[in-house]
């Protein structure tokens, strides 16, 4: 039993090539699913509470918490984390 590889045509494009392209929706959701990943990391950074970055959109960060005690300690720490995210770059 023989079995051919049958051959991938040219305007299949591969996944990186596609989520990496200038042109396409997928690489714009990428990005900024790459952005609020990286703003995750720095909150989990500066702060000692579970949270969930939740959106940026026009300069204004949602993070998500389990309780408003949480919210409140969050907005107490809310000076060190502007700073930390200005410091990655992140307006």
């Amino acid at each position: 039993m023989r079995h051919y590889m049958s051959r991938v045509p040219k305007s299949i494009r591969s996944t990186q090539q596609i989520l990496k392209g200038s042109n396409h929706i997928l690489h714009s959701l990428y990005a900024q699913s790459q952005e609020l990943r990286t703003i995750q990391q720095i909150v989990d950074g500066v702060l000692d509470v579970e949270t969930s970055v939740a959106s940026l959109k026009n300069n204004e960060l949602t993070i998500v918490t389990r309780s408003g005690a949480v919210a409140t300690r969050l907005r107490y720490r809310q000076r060190n984390l502007m700073n930390a995210l200005r410091r990655a770059g992140i307006s």
